[in-house]
């Protein structure tokens, strides 16, 4: 039975290798609604689970998971439909790591609300995405450097420098692009200390940004 429900915006199955049935979808259009996603997600196999996060409001945060009858499909949703359009947006499939293991799960219960979005795989692209260098080679960035998502499409790379200075000294500042330099909507910002890192979370997450609201988080692949 497939519910709907409330909160955030991306697509993401669970670790590689444990075994999840359920992925974590980003980047979702305001209108789409649990069967939106559902419909779209039946793609790559048979759907047992679906939401669409929101606001106490009601309005969609823009992201959701989704859980399938096998880990098979989930994977399969991943490499098919990351990157493919619902509506007007183009989605990013990813894993979920907020469950290590559904097995016997109760879906008709609203699933707990996924950690953090995640950044992508693929290398970063400074030169497209107009990134500032700063940091040493082989520096730790560890604490330091944040993942930012749900960016407006009009947002560069300045833009999210500029606005997140006022927490601290940015390093570096970067927006994911594709290869026709069009943004991936989400981008990561290095300030040379934790603290303001802190700061800066505090201060932007769940706060809105050129007309979205966008969601920041500690970068959990930065080393």
């Amino acid at each position: 039975r497939v519910h709907g429900g409330s909160r955030n915006l991306l697509v993401g199955v669970m670790a590689e290798g444990v075994g999840s049935r359920r992925v974590y979808v980003g980047n979702l259009d305001w209108s789409v609604a649990w069967q939106d996603l559902k419909d779209h997600m039946a793609q790559c196999g048979n759907v047992v689970f679906a939401n669409v996060f929101r606001f106490e409001d009601g309005k969609s945060k823009g992201c959701g998971i989704v859980e399938y009858e096998t880990v098979e499909e989930a994977n399969e949703a991943i490499t098919t439909l990351n990157n493919s359009t619902i509506k007007t947006r183009q989605i990013f499939v990813r894993e979920d790591r907020e469950d290590k293991e559904i097995k016997g799960a109760n879906t008709s219960r609203p699933p707990r609300a996924p950690r953090e979005p995640r950044p992508p795989r693929e290398p970063r692209e400074p030169k497209e995405s107009g990134a500032e260098a700063g940091a040493e080679s082989g520096e730790s960035t560890e604490g330091r450097q944040l993942f930012v998502s749900n960016l407006s499409w009009s947002t560069k790379w300045q833009d999210l420098k500029d606005a997140f200075k006022q927490c601290g000294n940015v390093i570096r500042a970067d927006v994911a692009v594709d290869g026709q330099g069009r943004s991936r909507g989400h981008g990561i910002v290095l300030f040379e200390r934790a603290l303001e890192a802190q700061i800066a979370i505090r201060e932007f997450n769940d706060k809105e940004l050129h007309g979205r609201v966008i969601s920041v988080r500690l970068d959990k692949f930065s080393s």
